[in-house]
């Protein structure tokens, strides 16, 4: 990314983004639920791992590909979103639980050595755990995750790993299959009983924690044909979520439908929602935003390169603490009008794009 040129540029940026965007505020959906009575948000107890979280990030999954891992170690960024899978680590439900962490041992080992934290993103329920891999858990599985996701703190939140971003299940306000039960999105209360069981098992192991949840897609709603709920967000924090987290993530892409024309008109409608169930100060890390760089999709690789300053400015200027770029590298799909597959900065034959180093 453009981490080392970005700096001096966002300062003189971010002056303008901050009037142009992080002031204005669009108005909330009208079905947004009535905060609950006497729920307010209580600040975490513990914000330092927040304030010491890089500020500037990318998507990344193939950490064993080394001239994809040298692309992103010479890019700058400080921070790298990559997977966890549950389903992977403990695919049979045992008792006590049997856990195999070899694959993310070298992973998070390989990150530590370059001096790139790691945020992970923990996703893929096991079929014992879950009704659907994205959620929700069954009933009788609150204790499962909660343990798993303890152990997984415990083992990595240390030297040699040193992990301690967190986000759980991606896009957790997506909702699927009949009656829309598939994944969190109609069911933000559960949801926030499951970070109320997590938050304090983590912390328990690694105070310096970072816990957020999977960042909220918070656009391509239900009405517009996506597959997103907007009363989500709403929904979690009149749960009493935000006491349980220690930032909210996010993700931002100006070609959804809602059609937020920078990140931060998206952040600032986004607070104003916060702010209602008293969680304004919440600190709020955007986990995926990009942007292709192809000509059928009206972009370029010159228009890529311009954008990831102007993104990562407007971000700052918003009080964005910290984005991720999605991704760090293009890849081969066969899904039609997949735009993400042309958003890399490093073209597939690991050549940098101008991106790279814009």
């Amino acid at each position: 990314m453009s981490i080392r040129s970005f700096a001096a540029r966002a300062i003189l940026c971010s002056l303008f983004c901050f009037a142009q965007g992080a002031a204005l505020v669009a108005a909330a959906p009208a079905s947004e639920p009535a905060p609950a009575k006497g729920g307010s948000y209580k600040a975490p107890a513990q914000v330092a791992g927040v304030d010491t979280m890089p500020r500037l990030g990318m998507q990344t999954y193939n950490s064993n590909d080394a001239q994809r891992f040298q692309a992103l170690t010479e890019s700058g960024a400080g921070l790298a979103r990559t997977e966890l899978s549950w389903a992977l680590v403990e695919p049979t439900h045992t008792s006590p639980p049997t856990y195999s962490w070899a694959r993310y041992d070298a992973i998070f080992a390989r990150f530590a050595a370059a001096n790139v934290a790691p945020l992970v993103l923990m996703l893929d329920c096991p079929a014992w755990a879950c009704v659907r891999n994205n959620g929700p858990l069954y009933d009788n599985q609150y204790a499962a995750a909660t343990q798993f996701l303890a152990a997984a703190a415990a083992r990595y939140g240390h030297a040699p790993y040193n992990v301690h971003y967190w986000e759980l299940w991606n896009e957790p306000d997506a909702a699927g299959g009949p009656g829309n039960q598939w994944g969190w999105g109609m069911h933000p209360a559960d949801y926030a009983r499951m970070l109320s069981s997590v938050y304090p098992a983590v912390h328990s192991v690694d105070p310096s924690a970072v816990l957020m949840p999977g960042g909220i897609a918070y656009d391509f709603w239900f009405s517009q044909g996506g597959p997103f709920n907007p009363d989500f967000l709403p929904g979690l924090l009149q749960a009493g979520a935000a006491q349980y987290m220690d930032a909210l993530a996010f993700h931002y892409y100006r070609n959804n439908a809602h059609g937020w024309t920078t990140i931060g008109l998206k952040t600032a409608e986004m607070r104003t929602i916060m702010a209602r169930y008293g969680a304004g100060s919440l600190p709020m890390i955007c986990t995926e935003a990009g942007l292709t760089s192809l000509a059928q999709y009206g972009s370029s690789e010159a228009i890529q390169a311009r954008y990831v300053v102007q993104l990562n400015a407007q971000a700052a200027a918003s009080g964005v603490h910290s984005l991720a770029w999605y991704t760090d590298m293009d890849y081969v799909t066969s899904q039609v009008g997949d735009v993400h597959a042309s958003s890399g900065l490093v073209r597939l034959d690991y050549s940098r794009k101008p991106s790279h180093s814009a």
